[in-house]
């Protein structure tokens, strides 16, 4: 929800600035000469990154999320094989997964990503999946906890903002990327209080056996 499609960029005939050497020297035939721009495009990537997170025009395949108790409906986000090479986790599957050539609708190759963890659910996922393309980190609460941003704007209780933030983290553990789990835990320590307190120690002790 804080990030989505855009146009993409208007790029100018490469031809126009890489001539041969020769055309380079020949005299002006009356054409205007090729204008650089004062600044340099680099300095726009990460805008033009965050742009493209869910955009199918330049997509390569889908990222999908599945229930493996079919709780809700799976999510399914265009992506780039490019950007999701940027985390570990999913430069694995993406190795694990062979994906066919590019078919005409590319939206046919999936990288699948499936899970049984009761603390993800779509939203947070979404929201964790963007971090990916420089899309900002889940903000900090702020005064008596509650949340500035717009993304908790209709949250709920500090019990609902507290599931949000537990499920962003573990997106993150599922993503394999850890600034998003770093997030996710600082956003939910400062949730905890007497109501939110025995679900912070089930989220930090899931899976633990006391041996």
């Amino acid at each position: 929800r804080n990030g989505g499609p855009g146009p993409g960029d208007d790029m100018s005939n490469p031809n126009r600035m890489y001539g041969g050497p020769n055309q380079r020297m020949m005299p002006n035939q009356g054409l205007p000469p090729h204008m650089m721009p004062h600044s340099d495009p680099a300095d726009d990537l990460v805008n033009y990154s965050q742009q493209q997170f869910g955009n199918p025009e330049l997509a390569d395949c889908t990222l999908e999320l599945r229930y493996l108790d079919d709780r809700a409906r799976p999510v399914r986000i265009p992506a780039h094989r490019f950007m999701l090479n940027r985390s570990a986790e999913l430069a694995m599957l993406l190795r694990q997964q062979t994906l066919p050539p590019s078919p005409p609708d590319r939206s046919q190759q999936t990288l699948l990503i499936e899970t049984s963890s009761k603390w993800i659910r779509s939203d947070a996922f979404y929201m964790a999946a963007q971090r990916l393309y420089g899309i900002p980190l889940l903000l900090h609460p702020g005064p008596r906890n509650h949340m500035e941003s717009g993304d908790f704007a209709d949250a709920g209780s500090g019990m609902e903002q507290l599931e949000f933030a537990l499920s962003y983290a573990a997106s993150g553990h599922l993503l394999g990327w850890v600034p998003v789990i770093r997030r996710g835990c600082e956003v939910a320590t400062q949730l905890i209080s007497w109501q939110t307190v025995e679900r912070v120690v089930e989220f930090a002790l899931d899976g633990y056996n006391d041996r």
